[in-house]
């Protein structure tokens, strides 16, 4: 626990106040424009600051450490959200009697989404493609994009 808190000392230590801010106001929402103008950024340049400020890496840390210590305090884990998923998935809604569908307020498509939104948050769900460039270099990525246009330029 202590390296945790030592981590955390130093990422705040490297981030501003309002950087600080904002990683606070992301998790919120998980909206990097939104957490821009709460945290007190310009609304005219929030999209462009909210991707600049997710692009730095001492936020990204940051902000991983806070959903690590937010995941600790509400106890959930991926186990979790993965059970409930399963649970409503597999729930035979038909089956439910008159009196169980009234007292059970919470509609399903509610439960989903709630579910969805903590996947999320904990990484089950990804809303863009990550790209591990560890073995390949650019150059040979470029290399592999233009050698099909040259070999079919060489056959005309």
């Amino acid at each position: 626990m202590a390296a945790t808190k030592n981590n955390t000392k130093h990422n705040k230590k490297t981030l501003t106040p309002k950087q600080e801010r904002f990683c606070r106001e992301y998790l919120i929402d998980l909206n990097a424009s939104q957490a821009a103008i709460r945290a007190g950024y310009s609304t005219k340049g929030a999209v462009s600051f909210g991707s600049q400020l997710l692009g730095n890496i001492n936020i990204q840390k940051r902000i991983n450490e806070l959903k690590t210590q937010r995941a600790e305090r509400c106890d959930i884990s991926a186990d979790s959200v993965l059970r409930e998923l399963v649970k409503t998935a597999f729930m035979d809604i038909d089956s439910r009697t008159a009196r169980q569908q009234k007292k059970n307020r919470v509609k399903q498509s509610d439960k989903i989404k709630a579910l969805e939104l903590l996947a999320r948050h904990l990484g089950l769900l990804k809303d863009k493609l990550e790209i591990s460039a560890e073995d390949v270099t650019l150059r040979e990525i470029l290399r592999g994009v233009r050698a099909p246009a040259a070999s079919e330029g060489g056959e005309a």
